[in-house]
């Protein structure tokens, strides 16, 4: 019931400050418009290298994908927190503070971010909503499939997205 904000700079910030982040790439990347040059394989990314990864459109899949990869940078994010000391938790969420903006209150924070230390992270799911991709005055815009998204929410109605 929050939000927590950040741009490219502090994209780049978080990242750098957390250590980087370990991302399994699924298959080679040589992007110049993002700047994503990257094999295929597990690898360890720091801010600049994590944002390159997150914002590569430029495959198949297009904004589908890139969104697909932005859920793999935060679960990669969120299994570090898991398997680290949550004594840490303190120094994170400073670390959040210093590079986001957000309307929730510490409180809210603070509980975010235990969550993370008891949520498996195997047990969270990355998905995109099914769509299409359309161009309105020259921008890239996304059209989500109404019938998908509907379903997917009404899923998530019990807080968990089942496989069925």
């Amino acid at each position: 019931d929050g939000y927590l904000l950040t741009g490219f700079q502090g994209f780049d910030g978080l990242v750098d400050n957390f250590g980087g982040v370990t991302v399994d790439i699924p298959f080679a990347m040589s992007d110049q418009a993002s700047a994503a040059y990257f094999s295929a394989g597990v690898q360890r990314l720091l801010g600049l290298e994590a944002l390159a990864f997150a914002r590569n459109r430029h495959l198949t899949g297009g904004d589908f994908t890139r969104s697909f990869h932005q859920g793999v940078i935060m679960q990669a994010a969120h299994a570090a927190v898991h398997a680290g000391d949550m004594l840490q938790l303190p120094a994170l969420i400073q670390t959040l503070f210093d590079w986001t903006w957000t309307d929730m209150s510490i409180e809210e924070v603070f509980t975010l971010g235990a969550m993370a230390y008891l949520v498996d992270p195997a047990t969270v799911d990355n998905i995109v909503l099914e769509g299409r991709v359309t161009t309105r005055s020259g921008a890239s815009v996304v059209i989500l499939d109404e019938a998908n998204t509907a379903a997917v929410f009404a899923d998530l109605a019990d807080g968990s997205l089942d496989d069925e």
